[in-house]
C-alpha cells in the first residue's frame, strides 16, 4: 500500500512541476499587444513603400473592330501593360500585347500617367485575406477569380484582385481606395494609346 501512495504523490509533484515551464514573452511580443489585450497581426498587410518594386502587369479587356475578308466585327480581347521598374522607380516605356497578336509594341507613359500611376503605388498596401466565409445564406461557386494586375516586389509576386472562389476567399488587393483607382488608371490608359508614342 505505501509504494502506491509514494508513487501516486510523485505523479502529483511531477504534473503541478510542468505547471509553469512556458517560457516568458519576448520584448517584441509585448510591445506586440494592444490596450485592449489583443495581439495585432499585420503579416497579411504589405505596404509598398517599404518594399522595392521590380514589375507590375496590368490586364485589360476592351473591343476592338476587327476586319476579315472584308467583314468587320467586335469582339473583346485581353491587353497587356507591361511595366518595369528600375530601383522602385517607374520607367516610363512599358510594353503593351494582346491575346490575338505576337506583336509586343513599345509606348511611354507621359509625365501626367507617370504621376498617377507612381501615386497610386506609393500609398498602397496589400491585404491578403485568408479566411473562410462563414455566411451559411451565400453560395460560393469554386472558380478562381483572376486578378486585374500582377505586381512583383523584391520578395513575392501578388495577383492583384484574384480570389480562390466567387466570395473572395484568399483574395489579394489592395487595402483601400488604391484598388479603384488602379482599375481607373487601367481604363485611362485604354483610351490614351493612339496618343502614347515614344518620341
Amino acid at each position: 500500500m505505501k509504494p502506491l501512495w509514494i508513487t501516486f504523490i510523485s505523479g502529483f509533484i511531477i504534473l503541478f512541476s510542468f505547471q509553469n515551464c512556458q517560457q516568458p514573452p519576448h520584448l517584441d511580443e509585448i510591445n506586440s499587444i494592444s490596450s485592449n489585450g489583443q495581439i495585432i497581426m499585420n503579416s497579411n498587410k504589405v505596404t509598398l513603400s517599404d518594399h522595392s518594386i521590380k514589375n507590375l502587369q496590368l490586364f485589360s479587356k476592351v473591343q476592338e473592330t476587327m476586319t476579315k475578308n472584308g467583314n468587320s466585327f467586335s469582339m473583346i480581347i485581353s491587353r497587356k501593360y507591361d511595366f518595369v521598374f528600375e530601383g522602385s522607380i517607374l520607367r516610363s516605356e512599358f510594353n503593351v500585347s494582346s491575346e490575338n497578336s505576337d506583336l509586343v509594341q513599345t509606348l511611354c507613359l507621359t509625365a501626367e500617367l507617370k504621376s498617377e500611376l507612381q501615386s497610386i503605388l506609393a500609398s498602397a498596401s496589400i491585404c491578403k485575406k485568408s479566411e473562410e466565409i462563414h455566411d451559411s445564406s451565400l453560395i460560393c461557386a469554386a472558380v478562381i477569380t483572376p486578378g486585374y494586375a500582377t505586381l512583383q516586389t523584391e520578395t513575392e509576386a501578388y495577383d492583384l484582385g484574384a480570389a480562390t472562389d466567387s466570395c473572395g476567399t484568399n483574395s489579394v488587393d489592395f487595402c483601400d481606395s488604391e484598388a479603384s483607382l488602379l482599375k481607373g488608371f487601367i481604363k485611362h490608359l485604354d483610351s490614351q494609346l493612339l496618343n502614347l508614342k515614344c518620341n
